[in-house]
């Protein structure tokens, strides 16, 4: 339920684009259910790839096999992966697995296209703190870490109770 609740706030807030990277993608669920929504090529991007083989198995349920990619890499060095420029890039539960999350999101900054978009959602805290391996972000904080990174905060939506959207802007 939660899942879907977050793809259709992202859809709403991307509208129809033609560029979509999801970093982190996981399992897949958002990658496929975007590509179901926009019915365009939707691009995955994660570190393990033991996710990919479900996303394969939700596209075929979905029917979207031809048109998501996923893309096994690191974060830290995204740029180097892509040699054209997205019209979005979304980071859905990644940020708080990332230890410096200011060099991934100045390196996502090279690879969006001149005004285009940046969703960052994660759980939504009140104190920043480290928790078993994870980092816990305020909004705040991703406020800063955007503008750091030169992005212009557009704003936050609070989506359920304990998660955040956060949109950006290059």
């Amino acid at each position: 339920m939660k899942d879907s609740i977050i793809c259709n706030e992202i859809h709403k807030k991307i509208g129809r684009v033609n560029h979509v990277l999801d970093v982190g993608c996981g399992e897949g669920y958002l990658v496929n259910c975007l590509a179901k929504k926009l019915n365009k090529k939707i691009i995955g991007f994660d570190l393990s790839t033991e996710g990919f083989a479900k996303s394969h198995k939700k596209c075929k349920e979905l029917g979207t096999c031809s048109l998501i990619k996923c893309i096994h890499g690191d974060a830290y060095k995204i740029d180097k992966y892509f040699k054209y420029k997205f019209d979005v890039i979304i980071l859905v539960y990644t940020l708080h697995h990332l230890k410096k999350p200011l060099i991934v999101l100045k390196n996502i900054r090279k690879i969006l296209k001149d005004n285009g978009k940046i969703i960052i959602g994660d759980f939504w805290f009140t104190s920043r703190k480290k928790k078993q391996g994870c980092y816990k972000f305020t909004s705040n904080n991703i406020k800063k870490l955007l503008q750091k990174s030169k992005f212009r905060y557009i704003g936050e939506d609070k989506i359920t109770k304990d998660f955040v959207l956060i949109t950006g802007e290059k």
